[in-house]
Formats: C-alpha cells, structure tokens, sequence
C-alpha cells in the first residue's frame, strides 16, 4: 500500500500532518523544497546574515506562507535560515522606491542602480550592507562610486519612516489629534477637514454651523451634525465647555480668529507704512477741511438768513 509507514505513523500522531521534505545540501534548493508546492522564481541569499529572500509570484505567496505564518516559520526551522518571501509585484516596487531615492543623490545614475538591481542588491538594506570593496570589484564601479551609493542607501535608511512620529509635520499632528479626539473622524476625513479649515475641535464647533461645515466638506448633513455634537462632546470633557458658557467661548473664540481680510492688510516693509501714515493723514485733513466748510455753511439757526455771511 502507497504510503503505508506514513500513514501509520499519522494514525500514531492521531491524524496529525506529516510533511516529507527531501534533503539536499545546497541550502536554497533544500529551502524551495520546504515551502513546497509553492513555486520559487528567485532566491537572493545574504549569508553574512543567513538570510534568504525568496521571490514568488503573486498567486503563490499565501502558499508559500501559509496559514498564519505557518509553512514558512516550519522551513525556516528546518533550515537554520531566516527567510523573507516577497511576491514578484512588491519586489518591483520595492525596486521602483530603491531606485527613486538613489537618484536624488548627485553622482548616481540609472546605469549603476540597474547593475546592482541584476546582481541581486534590490533592496536599501542590501546596498547599504555591501562594502566598498565588494561593488568596486563590479564592471563600472569605481571605489569613490561603490563608497557614494553605499553612503547614499545608508542616509536614505536613516531618514524616519512615513507615518512615524519622527516624520511627521504639524500639519500630520494637527489632523491625528481632529482623528483621536472627534469620534467619526478617520484619517480621509481629518484630511478633508482640514483642507476645508476645521483645523482644531473648536473649529469644528465654533466656526461654522453643521449645515456649512457638511457643505464645505462635502459629506452628507447629517454626518455634519454628527461631527459637531462629537467635537462639542470632546470640548465638554476635556477643555471645560459648559452650556452655561458655550456662546461666551464662541464669542471669544470668533474674537481671536477673526479673519485677517476683514480689516485692512498690515503695512509689510517701512515704506508701505509710510504712505500708510501719509494717505491716513491727508484723509484726516481732507475730513476736517469738509468739517470746515459744512459748519460755515450751515445757519447757527432757522432764523439766521444766509446773506448774514455777506457784508452789509
């Protein structure tokens, strides 16, 4: 019977898997062989690191992984190596980033990137790992090339990753709080809320009733209204907001950001100022001639005829 002894060592186990992997010496063909029957297009091995990457095409990777991490964790146990399974559609992107951020640097062409992407090197981390020796040894490379791309893949790796509180802006701090503190606000709609000019929760509450704040923003009223009663119950419990006092801290809020175009623009250099002061003075005196004039001409009283200007 094909298959006997397995079978009764299942039924041993009580009907547990039994994977037979063939071994072979060569350390990536035993690899592939682990993670069978996923199909393996590539296999970049770092052995300093004792890491394989192994490349496989999109419709493969949750073969190659399995369930929970669990065929690929099994393979890394038999082979005593670390392995990173990339689907052939990350990689080329992986590739497209790499090489992006190579070019922002002065001395680095397409040519060099595209040698170092068909040896093998496709990621940062790689390039940034390799010595100088290594890539200067490389047709086209020089040493003073192999140091700048090496320092180039180093600096790009320690810049702060995108989402991280290192890298982001105020901007990035402002819309997290609108999406912390607001129930209902999410990442795309703090955005929209912000470019709208609802920076803060008392922007939200203060500025603009529901009906103008869902217009501006562009979402339906009623999720306008649910947005506001959501910022004035945050206001409630955090920044001491009371019925008694809402429309006095409307108030004062509305003082202090006001619109700037509404009073007339600040002078910006002495020389603006001076014709300022020089119009603001001419007016003045503009003002008080016609203040003159309307005076001499208007009678002290009914009774006074006009000709009592006139000599007699």
């Amino acid at each position: 019977m094909r298959g006997a002894r397995v079978q009764a060592v299942v039924q041993e186990l009580r009907g547990e898997k039994i994977d037979i992997v063939p071994y072979v010496e060569e350390s990536a063909r035993f690899v592939c062989n682990a993670i069978s029957p996923a199909e393996v297009n590539k296999v970049l091995i770092d052995e300093m690191n004792m890491t394989m990457e192994l490349i496989v095409p999109d419709d493969q990777l949750s073969l190659a992984i399995g369930r929970g991490g669990q065929n690929v964790r099994l393979a890394a146990q038999l082979s005593g190596w670390n392995l990173d399974i990339i689907s052939e559609t990350r990689l080329k992107t992986m590739m497209v980033e790499t090489k992006a951020n190579l070019l922002e640097f002065e001395g680095i062409d397409e040519d060099m990137i595209d040698t170092l992407f068909t040896l093998g090197y496709n990621k940062l981390e790689h390039i940034a790992l390799a010595e100088i020796a290594e890539l200067a040894q490389i047709p086209g490379y020089t040493a003073e090339g192999a140091e700048r791309i090496i320092a180039a893949a180093v600096e790009i790796l320690a810049r702060p990753k995108a989402g991280t509180p290192e890298a982001m802006t105020p901007e990035d701090h402002e819309r997290a709080k609108l999406r912390d503190n607001v129930r209902g606000v999410g990442d795309k709609l703090a955005a929209s809320l912000f470019k709208a000019g609802y920076i803060t929760e008392e922007h939200i509450v203060f500025k603009d009733d529901p009906a103008v704040l869902a217009e501006k923003v562009e979402i339906p009223a009623k999720k306008g209204k649910q947005l506001w009663y959501a910022a004035v119950k945050f206001l409630k419990a955090e920044r001491g907001l009371t019925d008694e006092n809402f429309d006095e801290r409307k108030a004062e809020w509305l003082a202090a950001n006001a619109p700037e175009s509404e009073g007339a623009p600040a002078p910006t250099d002495e020389g603006e100022a001076e014709a300022a002061d020089t119009e603001a003075t001419e007016a003045t005196e503009v003002a008080e001639v016609t203040e003159t004039v309307e005076t001499v001409e208007t009678p002290d009283s009914e009774d006074a005829p006009v000709e009592a200007t006139e000599e007699e």
